[in-house]
């Protein structure tokens, strides 16, 4: 089994919030095990709160995605600090996200298949749908047509472990005509035992 994350919500300038938790990171000797919602595409604010940062207002509320583990240390860290409160700490449970993409070349069509048919491991496909045509004897009036010899078109939704999720989000959003939709978080509350989070 692969590590567990958490999502902690804090009230308190982003700015501020990602420095002092990389700060934390560095002292601790693990540089890389946060990655903040705002940096990744992942669904967390309502309507109100999205649409201050699209139009670079002040957002004072940062969703930190880190290991159970680290979380933890990071919440005692946080209780210690006035300007940062914590609202929430929940396990994520798993992440998804829908995506659709389409291809107007074998070549391209084939590598975007390879990428739906061979996940990488704990990831998942589901409601996957490919259409495909193609018209070998179809001459287009130029490149730029509507129309085309072939065509290809997928959709579906990823789901598995947020931290595998986020990875591959990340490397197939780099592909032309591949449309994706946020990534949500599943999410459940965290039980408080004697020493904190359980």
């Amino acid at each position: 089994m692969g590590l567990r994350y958490i999502e902690i919500i804090v009230d308190g300038p982003f700015d501020a919030v990602k420095g002092f938790v990389l700060g934390f990171l560095e002292t601790i000797g693990k540089k890389s095990d946060a990655l903040f919602a705002r940096e990744h595409r992942i669904e967390h604010e309502g309507g109100f709160d999205h649409l201050l940062r699209l139009i670079n207002l002040k957002e004072d509320r940062a969703h930190i995605i880190i290991s159970k583990k680290i979380g933890r240390l990071l919440r005692e860290a946080f209780d210690k600090r006035k300007d940062i409160k914590v609202l929430s700490s929940k396990e994520i449970v798993g992440a998804h996200f829908d995506f659709n993409s389409a291809a107007y070349t074998e070549e391209y069509g084939d590598e975007l298949k390879g990428l739906f048919e061979s996940l990488p491991r704990g990831i998942q496909i589901e409601g996957y749908e490919l259409k495909e045509k193609d018209r070998p004897n179809f001459k287009g009036i130029s490149p730029y047509s509507s129309e085309h010899r072939y065509g290809m078109k997928a959709r579906g939704t990823i789901s598995g472990p947020v931290k595998e999720v986020i990875d591959f989000y990340d490397k197939i959003k780099r592909y032309e005509m591949m449309e994706l939709g946020e990534i949500k978080l599943e999410l459940k509350d965290l039980k408080m035992g004697k020493l904190g989070l359980i």
